[in-house]
């Protein structure tokens, strides 16, 4: 950005913010550039899609107003997604975090409810592709106290972190707003607590908990499912807080409608702010969480039996860090080496239940091991012909076996293209129509890695 665009971006944002306000444009503008004005268009810089959309949908017409009342110029104005502004986005939010504050308490934040888990935090949080949205907009949340991102409601199916992203929401709001009551609760102890207070008659003393905290975090939400009594009894509680425009962010299983044996009043509310997905981690992210725990724990962890971890455990978080701290303590106890065959047999031994049996690793191993070869000579560059007939059977099998992508079997066998990968495939196709040895030593390669034969 020049100078004098530099100049005219300053001018717009202190004409915007005195329109929106000084907390929504610390929200959605102050992180934003202008990266170029012409006489038909202005190209802002925005940190991520979010922003973007919501830029789209909200304070459009408002920049281009300013821009107008600064230049003279009526542009239509375009967004353009910037890295390095989310990178300064982050480091100015992490930087206002740790700036010390005189009411801030030494000792650990409290809050109300359930105890949080110390570990649950947004620092060990691993962010990927699978719940990049949540994150952000949790964090988002804990920083700014938006009312905009209000209510919040996360949802994904079991395992995937929801419970984590809550908990360290709860932690990270009383950090940075010590002032402020945070309750932590999940569902089912919401409504225990009801139909004891009930029970005891002192739903009075319930209500005071629930109805006089500043944030409230709830965990579980679908186990209002059937509890019509309870599920009236949140829906005043959500009515009370929101009225006083306080903070509400919850969890469940599913998207708020899909939400069974739940009154429609209680859907509207949950689905009435910003709702975000969590998925279960793709491999890269499942990579980089065998990665983060390896670092605390300050154990090298090879990188074969981090991809192998990775591969192997692909339904949710907590199995694969389940399996992974198994796997450490054989390699601990035992004294067993750490490495992949290793892993195998104790994956093997213990019966641990895994998404997907077939891996890249395992399917280089049996064709390795059923030609006479090492590992390394299958996915080597080599290419002699005593390699070619198993390489090509080993990403024939790779692809009919595993749910990796033509690219990313490539990059396991040395780099290939994805073409590459599917000329193997084709050539093992035709040949086991006119080679009976062959195909025989397929269905023998697929029993041993537990393939399905179709």
């Amino acid at each position: 950005m020049t100078i004098a665009s530099t100049s005219i971006w300053d001018t717009v944002q202190s004409d915007i913010v005195n329109k929106i306000g000084t907390k929504r444009y610390n929200l959605w503008i102050k992180h934003t550039t202008l990266k170029s004005l012409g006489d038909e268009a202005a190209l802002i810089g925005v940190p991520n899609l979010f922003i973007q959309a919501w830029l789209e949908k909200k304070f459009k017409e408002d920049l281009r107003d300013s821009i107008r009342r600064v230049t003279g110029k009526n542009v239509d104005i375009r967004f353009v997604v910037d890295g390095s502004l989310f990178r300064e986005m982050r480091l100015s939010q992490d930087n206002a975090g740790v700036t010390p504050l005189i009411s801030r308490p030494k000792n650990p934040p409290e809050v109300r409810g359930s105890a949080l888990n110390p570990r649950y935090t947004f620092k060990r949080f691993v962010v990927g592709d699978c719940n990049r949205f949540a994150c952000e907009m949790a964090r988002s949340l804990a920083q700014t106290k938006s009312r905009e991102l209000n209510p919040l409601f996360i949802y994904g199916p079991v395992g995937v972190g929801k419970t984590h992203l809550l908990q360290g929401f709860a932690a990270e709001h009383k950090r940075r707003h010590p002032e402020e009551g945070v309750t932590y609760v999940t569902c089912e102890q919401f409504v225990n607590q009801f139909v004891t207070s009930i029970q005891k008659r002192r739903t009075e003393n319930f209500r005071s908990v629930y109805r006089t905290t500043d944030v409230l975090v709830i965990d579980d939400v679908q186990w209002l499912s059937g509890k019509k009594s309870s599920q009236q009894e949140f829906l005043h509680t959500f009515n009370a807080l929101t009225a006083r425009d306080r903070l509400i962010v919850a969890a469940g299983d599913s998207y708020p409608r899909e939400i069974t044996a739940t009154g429609a009043a209680i859907i509207d509310r949950l689905a009435s702010g910003i709702t975000a997905r969590i998925d279960p981690p793709d491999y890269a992210t499942r990579l980089n969480i065998i990665r983060a725990r390896s670092a605390e724990l300050k154990r090298h962890v090879p990188d074969g039996v981090a991809r192998l971890l990775a591969e192997r455990f692909t339904n949710n978080v907590r199995e694969l860090e389940g399996g992974f701290l198994k796997v450490l303590a054989f390699h601990s106890l035992l004294g067993k080496p750490l490495d992949e065959q290793t892993v195998l047999e104790i994956l093997r031994t213990e019966r641990v239940a895994t998404g997907h049996r077939t891996t890249l690793e395992t399917v280089v191993q049996a064709v390795a091991s059923h030609y006479g070869l090492s590992p390394q000579e299958i996915i080597s560059s080599r290419k002699t012909r005593s390699l070619c007939l198993p390489r090509h059977a080993a990403m024939y099998l790779a692809r009919r076996g595993t749910r990796h992508s033509l690219k990313e079997i490539g990059q396991h066998f040395g780099g290939r293209s994805h073409a590459a990968v599917l000329h193997a495939v084709k050539t093992i196709e035709k040949k086991i129509e006119s080679d009976p040895a062959l195909a025989e030593a397929i269905r023998g390669l697929r029993h041993t890695l537990g393939m399905n034969d179709h």
